[in-house]
């Protein structure tokens, strides 16, 4: 049987090698490659909705409609529900306060986060929303968790004078699930089964980041000034929520902003990044450029392999263009992190947050 089994083996090679057929194919021939194929439809059919105009009249038009598409695309609006918050266990590290919270967001849906403050807090401060990648989820921005790529914010920007709330996004930390529990990568399989239901999970995560700032309205001690923060799958989140909530005054968008065609599309990432039919209207700049004027701040590593500096640089120049429309270069900042990869820093976003939202005139 052992012998049979190894002729026919071998006369499968022989007819492999007689047809010039191979196993893998890391590099077809280009009237065979798939990327080309979609790289040409991308060429033939750019985004329809990009922006191109000259004055901010009508750019003000343009981001109307802008958003009500990515409104459409995200399947962001959902029935509101009250929120019915839970303040619950609170305890004191290195001088901050921090509170679990849950909180309703939709039919079904319910969040929960940490809330964090100076204890030394004496008067309404400004509250940003601290969004974790893909990591353990809001442990991980509060520095209870080890985050590999550096992102502390919640906990550091608590000690620098914020109110945080971090969450976990949905489909990590507490927010998981699994149909069986071998499942290995569940975020993935409800990523898709979402995307079944004609609700992307950045719609999801976009709409709870909108009933997190309903939240931290209640709060007294709250001065209605919000900013968010978020690296790699925050960032994603970041990007979206900013370019739908007015009231996100402040934004920094970490280890995301970059080119479609050079990041998303080129590049394999985790199926919670896409929206379907999103590339047909906007690139990345478009989207971020509906908040404008609103300040943003990018963080970039030099060596990010998921999101190239180059596809970073292109995005950037169109979305600078928009702000230059409004004489507010000061508003859009970058910082491109020298000879690092998927990776945070604070040293220019924080400082830069606190003069967007600590000063009295922004």
């Amino acid at each position: 049987m052992i012998t049979m089994k190894i002729k026919s083996w071998m006369k499968k090679r022989k007819i492999i090698s007689e047809l010039g057929l191979k196993e893998q194919y890391p590099y077809p021939k280009d009237e065979f490659n798939a990327f080309l194929y979609l790289k040409n439809v991308l060429k033939e059919n750019p985004p329809s909705m990009a922006w191109n105009g000259t004055s901010v009249e009508e750019h003000k038009e343009w981001k109307k409609q802008a958003r009500d598409k990515l409104k459409q695309l995200l399947a962001y609006e959902r029935e509101g529900v009250s929120l019915n918050p839970e303040f619950e266990k609170e305890v004191e590290f290195d001088n901050v306060i921090l509170k679990r919270v849950t909180f309703s967001t939709a039919p079904h849906l319910r969040a929960v986060g940490i809330l964090a403050y100076s204890k030394s807090i004496n008067k309404p401060a400004p509250a940003i929303l601290t969004l974790h990648g893909h990591n353990k989820g809001k442990i991980c921005p509060t520095g209870l968790a080890p985050s590999k790529s550096n992102s502390y914010y919640g906990i550091e920007l608590a000690r620098e004078g914020f109110i945080t709330l971090s969450l976990d996004q949905w489909g990590w930390g507490e927010r998981t699930g699994r149909y069986k529990k071998t499942e290995g990568h569940p975020e993935e399989t409800f990523s898709r089964a979402s995307m079944l239901l004609g609700q992307p999970a950045l719609g999801i995560r976009a709409w709870d980041a909108s009933r997190a700032l309903d939240l931290l309205e209640t709060l007294d001690f709250c001065n209605k000034k919000f900013g968010i923060i978020g690296q790699s799958g925050g960032g994603a989140t970041s990007t979206y929520a900013s370019a739908l909530d007015d009231r996100i005054e402040a934004a920094v968008i970490s280890g995301h902003f970059c080119s479609f065609e050079y990041g998303l599309m080129a590049i394999s990432h985790c199926s919670c990044a896409y929206v379907p039919g999103l590339l047909k209207y906007f690139e990345i700049a478009d989207i971020v450029g509906i908040r404008a004027p609103k300040p943003t701040f990018i963080v970039s590593g030099e060596y990010d392999h998921i999101f190239p500096q180059d596809g970073v640089q292109v995005a950037f120049k169109k979305l600078q263009s928009i702000y230059q429309l409004y004489n507010k270069e000061k508003a859009l900042g970058i910082d491109v992190i020298k000879d690092k990869g998927h990776y945070f820093r604070g040293t220019f976003a924080y400082p830069w947050l606190s003069q967007q939202l600590m000063n009295q005139e922004t």
